[in-house]
């Protein structure tokens, strides 16, 4: 049982969540605002419509013509810079018109966010069909209000997918071949690896094996391009981009805009401190049993260590919402409703205002992340035997049934 804050919270939130009626405008809100998002892409300016998804059918369609996959680049300049085992995966884009693909792109988008919420409505706190009643729309609303999901369905970003692929085998207990899958697509998922073997060895090992077939196909396929990808722009670091951009919220980010005196060294410390501690606390979670606060501290410190973590990258950050408490009520709903703000409100436009500090504003998202990461306490999991199990009572404990003290016990048993 969790502490008296995060029972209080919880029951709050229970009571919310519970109330057919706001779960029916939960649901007709998170369809608008989905529908906002998707109108917004399809309406941006050429130089800005669908740019990555132009990207990726760009240079899948060059390599497909006998060029180059990793000569390709946009017209304002944006290369792949994916492996090839991405390239392998988007092929059947370039069997459509670069219209259609934006349509069939944007329809998996949606299903991928549907199915990203189901799978945080499993281990969010109360089991179906409660879970998929009330619960799913607050936690789909919340997603597709966010900066990372407008993101990705404005520019045409497969981060989404790859969300969801990690999301389907760490939180809804899947084979480890979607995580592995996403790893052979963009390599930050294999930092989920030391959490998965501490949960399920078995899953873990699935997870290795097929990003390894993945990628071999990736090598047998395109030979040449895979030696580029893997022994000179991945080392080399050609294809990063100017990491100094304030969207850049990893710790190389921050010190490129903050130079110090020997940055490299700075930052392998940093990250070394990064990926050691909080791969530990993710461990700890997962054999507690709290995935989602697993999932959201190893995706954290993905984000923290890598090169570039942009705005599309950080959708496990808006997952902390469902999983951060405190040591009261009123600090747990404070912490929500900043994180809500962070990873809502385009705080990198407000850093140019000339105000006192206003600079820092550009570096909210990398605290944040760092915060949840190696401090932030997360809300315990639902007990197992609440989920199944009704226990019995004697006649002197009656008077004190646990329904009445825990809400999660309660909810499942109603």
């Amino acid at each position: 049982m969790g502490t008296p804050a995060t029972t209080e919270t919880t029951s709050r939130t229970f009571r919310l969540v519970r109330d057919p009626s706001l779960a029916v405008a939960a649901w007709a809100a998170a369809a608008a605002t989905v529908t906002a998002q998707i109108w917004a892409a399809a309406f941006s300016p050429a130089f800005d419509h669908f740019a990555d998804l132009h990207v990726y059918w760009g240079a899948v369609r060059a390599l497909t013509r006998g060029a180059g996959l990793y000569g390709y680049a946009a017209a304002n300049g944006d290369p792949f810079t994916y492996p090839p085992a991405a390239a392998i995966v988007m092929l059947p884009l370039t069997w459509l018109s670069e219209s259609s693909a934006q349509v069939i792109w944007i329809v998996l988008e949606v299903a991928a966010l549907l199915l990203l919420s189901r799978c945080v409505t499993r281990v969010v706190g109360c089991p179906p069909p409660l879970a998929s009643g009330a619960w799913m729309p607050v936690v789909l609303l919340t997603l597709a209000v966010s900066a990372p999901v407008a993101s990705n369905i404005h520019f045409g970003q497969l981060s989404l997918f790859m969300t969801t692929a990690s999301a389907v085998t760490l939180l809804a207990g899947r084979s480890g071949i979607w995580a592995g899958l996403a790893a052979a697509v963009k390599l930050t998922p294999l930092v989920l690896i030391p959490t998965l073997l501490a949960w399920r060895r078995r899953t873990a090992v699935v997870t290795l094996a097929t990003f390894a077939a993945a990628t071999g196909v990736g090598w047998s396929l395109l030979p040449a391009e895979s030696a580029r990808y893997w022994l000179r722009d991945l080392p080399g670091g050609s294809r990063y981009g100017d990491t100094a951009l304030a969207g850049n919220q990893s710790i190389l980010g921050l010190l490129a805009r903050h130079p110090t005196g020997h940055q490299t060294w700075v930052y392998l410390g940093l990250a070394a401190v990064v990926a050691t501690f909080g791969t530990w606390r993710a461990v700890r979670h997962i054999q507690a049993g709290s995935r989602l606060a697993a999932f959201v501290i190893a995706s954290g410190v993905a984000l923290l260590i890598a090169p570039v973590s942009w705005t599309h990258h950080e959708i496990p950050v808006v997952l902390a919402l469902f999983c951060v408490t405190a040591r009261t009520p009123r600090r747990a709903w404070l912490l929500r409703a900043c994180i809500l703000l962070v990873m809502t409100v385009n705080l990198s436009a407000l850093a140019t205002l000339p105000i006192p500090g206003s600079s820092l504003l550009s570096e909210t998202r990398v605290l944040l992340i760092a915060y949840l990461v190696l401090v932030c306490r997360c809300r315990p999991p639902v007990p197992a035997h609440a989920h199944n199990i009704t226990p019995r009572y004697s006649k002197s404990e009656t008077a004190r049934r646990p329904e009445r003290d825990h809400p999660d016990l309660r909810c499942a048993q109603q």
